[in-house]
């Protein structure tokens, strides 16, 4: 099932919910990549389930979702601090939690606590992987849909070394190569 992509389909698709910011937000990649901010109360994350996304990351050691209350979500931490970049380990991690969704084409949702800075670093982190693009275009790509990702120089930066990582792999890692969608 598909997150709805306007506040309207959402509203229809949920009558009475009051919808938080974060659900108004769309789909990086349709039914692939989600952002958001911190799904703060359990409503939120029921409306995730309903709609089909069960794996979500949160970087924002300050706002932990209440994820405790339900055991259907794939859940990882990675604590990131506000307005500074994650680590290179930090990203391989990520990658590794998307590598399996994507065994069981399963959407991934990335939360903080506004849904732009960190997160849009590890979404572009996934557009560089998945879809071959560079960094810059992985950058330019993600803020035409969600203005303001990537608030800092810093956080540019760890999403264009990522993408130096990805281009110093050795040949028999078939499953990345520039320019090629996954």
């Amino acid at each position: 099932m598909d997150l709805p992509g306007t506040h309207a389909e959402m509203m229809e698709a949920n009558p009475g919910l009051r919808l938080p910011e974060w659900a108004i937000k769309k789909w990086v990649i349709k039914r692939r990549l989600a952002l958001m901010a911190w799904p703060q109360y359990p409503e939120h994350l029921r409306f995730l389930l309903k709609n089909g996304l069960r794996r979500l990351i949160s970087l924002s050691p300050e706002c932990r979702p209440p994820i405790h209350q339900f055991t259907e979500f794939y859940f990882m931490e990675i604590p990131v601090e506000e307005l500074t970049p994650p680590t290179l380990e930090q990203i391989k991690l990520f990658i590794c939690f998307c590598d399996q969704a994507r065994q069981f084409d399963e959407a991934v949702g990335i939360c903080d606590r506004v849904g732009r800075g960190r997160s849009g670093v590890f979404a572009a982190c996934y557009l560089v992987r998945y879809c071959g693009l560079t960094a810059e275009m992985a950058i330019m790509q993600l803020r035409k849909t969600r203005p303001g990702a990537i608030e800092t120089l810093a956080q540019e930066k760890a999403v264009e070394e990522y993408y130096k990582e990805l281009c110093n792999c050795p040949p028999e890692d078939a499953c990345w190569q520039p320019g090629r969608f996954q």
